[in-house]
C-alpha cells in the first residue's frame, strides 16, 4: 500500500511542478470558472491556465487545469458523484474572437486508478469497461485585454470499474480573468 501511495503522490505532484514551472513562463496567465453540463449531470470547477504562443502570431497552445465536482447518472441510473483533476492541451488561433481544440485526462483517476477501483462490494465489476477519464473538445469565445468568456463542447469519457456515466456529451460556459 505504501509504494502505491508513493506512486500516487508522484503522479499528483509531477503535472503540478510542470505547470507552474510554465505559468512564470507563458505569454498569459488566466484564472477560470467552468460549468458543463447535458440534461442529466453537472460539473462545476475552477482552473488555470497558462498560454504560449510566438511573437504576433494568433495562433497559441494552453497548458489548462482544473479541479471540478462532478454529478453524473450512471447507466443504471445512480447518481455518482466525485471530484476530477483535469490537466489538458488546448491548441486555437486566438484573437478577439478565438476558437480551439483541446484534449486532456483526469489526473486524479490517472494517478489513483488502482486504488480508486479496489472495491470487494462491487457486484457490477467489469475489468475490461473502466478506461482513464479523459475528455476531447472545442470551443470559442471573446476575449477583451482582462476578460475572456467561452463556449465549450466536450466528449467526455467518465468511468469507473462498477458503472459508466450514461451520457458522453457536456456543453458548457467558461469565464476567466487574465493576466
Amino acid at each position: 500500500m505504501q509504494g502505491a501511495s508513493l506512486k500516487a503522490l508522484r503522479f499528483i505532484l509531477l503535472p503540478t511542478m510542470l505547470l507552474t514551472n510554465h505559468a512564470f513562463a507563458a505569454d498569459s496567465f488566466s484564472v477560470f470558472g467552468n460549468y458543463e453540463f447535458n440534461d442529466t449531470d453537472v460539473i462545476r470547477g475552477i482552473g488555470l491556465s497558462a498560454g504560449y504562443s510566438h511573437r504576433n502570431s494568433a495562433v497559441r497552445s494552453e497548458i489548462v487545469t482544473s479541479i471540478n465536482m462532478n454529478e453524473v447518472i450512471d447507466q443504471r441510473g445512480f447518481d455518482q458523484e466525485f471530484y476530477s483533476w483535469d490537466i489538458g492541451f488546448r491548441l486555437g488561433y486566438f484573437r478577439d474572437v478565438f476558437f480551439y481544440i483541446e484534449a486532456g485526462v483526469d489526473v486524479f483517476d490517472l494517478a489513483l486508478h488502482d486504488l480508486r477501483n479496489d472495491n470487494d462490494d462491487s457486484y457490477y465489476y467489469d475489468e475490461g469497461s473502466d478506461g482513464i477519464d479523459g475528455y476531447a473538445g472545442i470551443g470559442v469565445g471573446i476575449q477583451t485585454n482582462q476578460l475572456r468568456i467561452e463556449g465549450v463542447v466536450k466528449a467526455r469519457q467518465i468511468d469507473a470499474s462498477n458503472w459508466e456515466a450514461e451520457k458522453t456529451a457536456f456543453y458548457g460556459l467558461q469565464v476567466s480573468v487574465m493576466f
